[in-house]
């Protein structure tokens, strides 16, 4: 099994809380919530979690991407891009970093534990709560 750890790397407070707060609910250690390129890369290199969380936009020296491609040869964590909408565009840019997923903001519960559910598949109950919660949603 993984080991469960997370960055959360956000330009916008509210949705980098929200974010943290449902990954410690899946029993997720984040590390971190950072705004900004150089303090990703401080935690990044520190602590290489399983899972980073990153803003497309992020502020700083590189945005979300171009951070992803500079330490994509250095890890074996799983990228989750956060924004705001994804088209052909984006997908371009997008097109050079294999194995990421995303998640358009705003986001729900729901859709970050649907997202956990592929990475952390074996848990006991981890399934049910997914799937309790999409149900009481409908």
């Amino acid at each position: 099994m993984k080991k469960k750890s997370a960055i959360v790397a956000e330009n916008s407070l509210i949705i980098a809380m929200m974010t943290k707060l449902e990954l410690e609910k899946s029993g997720i250690n984040v590390i971190g919530t950072v705004n900004n390129y150089d303090d990703f890369i401080k935690i990044y290199n520190k602590y290489q979690p399983s899972l980073i969380f990153i803003d497309i936009h992020l502020e700083g020296m590189y945005k979300g991407i171009n951070t992803i491609q500079k330490i994509s040869h250095s890890g074996n964590s799983d990228i989750i891009f956060l924004l705001t909408y994804y088209n052909n565009q984006v997908q371009q840019k997008l097109k050079d970093i294999q194995g990421y997923q995303y998640l358009k903001k705003p986001f729900d519960d729901v859709e970050i534990q649907s997202l956990l559910s592929q990475y952390f598949p074996v848990e006991k109950g981890f399934k049910k709560e997914v799937k309790a919660s999409i149900s009481q949603q409908s």
